[in-house]
């Protein structure tokens, strides 16, 4: 052992380290056989050309290797069979370079795929709305017309469905002893990536596609971060509908159905009405049933929270006849109608427009004030034509008289 020692403090005798080849051998095993890094292991996916798809961002990526598809499913709904991503860049449009671009999550980033606003809350406050860039756009409205477009949603939902509107909602609770209205908190930040994700694998899809279409259809809200490099957009929050694509109210309603279904269920059982305008509940029943709206809100507040929200309190109300009853802002005590209030302020807008010209009237300096009044007064000819087409009527004569006037 001394004289061991005494070679390799001398120099006489060479180091025992050992070499990569030798550190990497599999313990037991004799041959010169190495285990590379994990980091360098390939799998067969790494080997093909949807390596670039395996990773889409941290916290989003868990699932984008899986390429189990459910093709029959996806045949039955008739949804396009798309079973990796360079087959959905192909279906899109795009490049798979592109759409991974569009697609991959960061916390921070140079340019993001939305143009941030605030608009004014009419209860006070400001709302974050995200106007999409062109690209993004299109691929939400590839996703919107070519799959959710094709899925029903519960017929409870009245908002961003086709043939219904407003009116239609507010029908089912005309001339009713009680209305119960409920609003939704934070309603698409609330649906958060996770969920659109299982979304999508719910209608067959793999992991790989479901990730992809999840991620080009939320987005994290993020603000400007100044930087050495230049500005930087960082997320605020988790990734979650935007308000403005165009694909975020349908999933909305897709991801509802659940909702929809539990609370249809409960006011069966106790001969209540029920619609859903967006984010906007509404109950409804005669005097007998009526008397158990403690227990009803009770029952709602926990379906909403076990379906993933949460109730604005501040907005829920009690109706009673003895008020005028409202439902997404129209009139429903006697058959639906537009609030009076809202037909006197149309009609003074127009009469004193025909005395001092239309732009005397627009008092709180809309942009497009003729537009506006003309699609304020389409909304009344729509729910309520015979006060409507009364004012149509003078808002054309109105028109007539400025280009008369103008010619003068």
């Amino acid at each position: 052992m001394w004289d061991r020692l005494k070679r390799l403090f001398s120099g006489s005798a060479k180091s025992p380290r050992r070499s990569a080849a030798q550190f990497n051998t599999r313990r037991g095993n004799q041959s010169d056989e190495r285990v590379l890094p994990y980091w360098s292991q390939r799998t067969p996916l790494a080997d093909s050309a949807e390596a670039r798809f395996s990773y889409l961002g941290n916290g989003v990526s868990h699932e984008a290797a899986d390429l189990a598809t459910d093709a029959e499913l996806l045949k039955k709904l008739e949804l396009p069979v798309v079973e990796t991503g360079n087959q959905l860049a192909e279906a899109i449009g795009f490049s798979p370079k592109r759409l991974k671009r569009l697609a991959v999550h960061s916390a921070q980033t140079r340019s993001c795929n939305y143009f941030y606003f605030t608009v004014p809350k009419r209860s006070g406050g400001e709302r974050l709305l995200a106007a999409p860039r062109p690209q993004i756009d299109a691929c939400c409205r590839w996703i919107l017309r070519e799959i959710l477009d094709k899925i029903s949603i519960h017929p409870a939902a009245h908002g961003f469905a086709k043939g219904k509107s407003i009116k239609s909602n507010a029908e089912i609770h005309t001339q009713q002893q009680v209305i119960v209205n409920l609003d939704l908190l934070d309603f698409f930040p609330a649906i958060e990536f996770r969920r659109v994700r299982g979304l999508f694998e719910s209608l067959g899809y793999n992991g790989q596609i479901a990730t992809l279409l999840a991620l080009l259809t939320t987005e994290a809200s993020r603000e400007p971060v100044p930087s050495p490099a230049g500005t930087l957009w960082a997320a605020t929050g988790p990734r979650h509908l935007p308000q403005g694509a165009c694909s975020s109210p349908s999933i909305s309603n897709l991801i509802c159905r659940a909702l929809d279904r539990r609370l249809s269920g409960l006011c069966r059982s106790l001969s209540w009405n029920y619609s859903r305008y967006a984010d906007d509940l509404t109950f409804s029943a005669s005097a007998v049933a009526g008397q158990r709206v403690g227990y009803m809100l009770h029952r709602i507040r926990g379906i909403v929270r076990e379906e993933g929200f949460q109730v604005n309190e501040s907005k829920t109300r009690v109706q009673r006849p003895s008020q005028a009853q409202t439902v997404t802002g129209l009139v429903v005590n006697d058959g639906v109608s537009v609030s009076r209030s809202t037909v006197r302020m149309l009609r003074a807008i127009l009469h004193n427009a025909s005395l001092h010209g239309l732009e005397s009237q627009n008092r709180d300096n809309h942009p497009h004030f003729a537009a506006w009044l003309e699609g304020m007064i389409g909304h009344v000819v729509n729910v309520d034509p015979q006060h409507g087409v009364k004012l149509q009527r003078q808002f054309r004569q109105l028109k007539k008289q400025q280009v008369s006037h103008n010619h003068e």
